[in-house]
């Protein structure tokens, strides 16, 4: 994400990719997620980010093939057909489904990342001072040797 930003003024992240992280444990983090997506330009992404169950009866009233190929992406969109309180119960299902897998992502990543915390403070002392771009790339090489590639069930 750095990398892909580097150079732009102001830095940014994409719509997707907000939307992606704000999937969180926090309540508060989806009536965000929704106003994010009716900003989405793209049916396909809207389907995907919604929160509205109005929105998503009106996007596949307009998109009906597309709501049909997303139900696999994401499985609510087949609860657009039982109406509206369906839809809404399964919105918040989702929420809390949602929720619950961040909570487990997390508890891995901070099992993981023992060994990063335990040379936090000393890699802190060592960067202090640094211009941001150098203190990334400090951070970068040291997470290389400590923080492992990719996160085990």
């Amino acid at each position: 994400m750095w990398t892909e930003q580097e150079g732009q003024d102001p830095p940014f992240t994409d719509a997707r990719m907000l939307a992606e992280m704000k999937k969180t444990d926090r309540e508060k983090d989806y009536p965000f997620l929704g106003e994010l997506a009716r900003r989405m330009t793209e049916p396909r992404d809207r389907f995907l980010y919604s929160r509205s169950a109005d929105d998503l009866i009106e996007l596949a009233r307009r998109y009906p093939e597309l709501a049909l190929e997303l139900v696999a992406a994401r499985p609510l969109l087949a609860r657009i057909a039982g109406g509206r309180r369906q839809l809404l119960e399964a919105i918040q299902l989702e929420m809390l489904d949602l929720m619950e897998q961040n909570e487990v992502r997390l508890s891995k990543y901070s099992a993981a990342s023992a060994a990063w915390a335990e040379l936090w403070p000393a890699l802190a002392r060592e960067i202090e001072g640094l211009e941001l771009t150098a203190a990334h790339a400090c951070l970068i090489q040291r997470a290389e040797y400590v923080l492992p590639r990719e996160v085990s069930a």
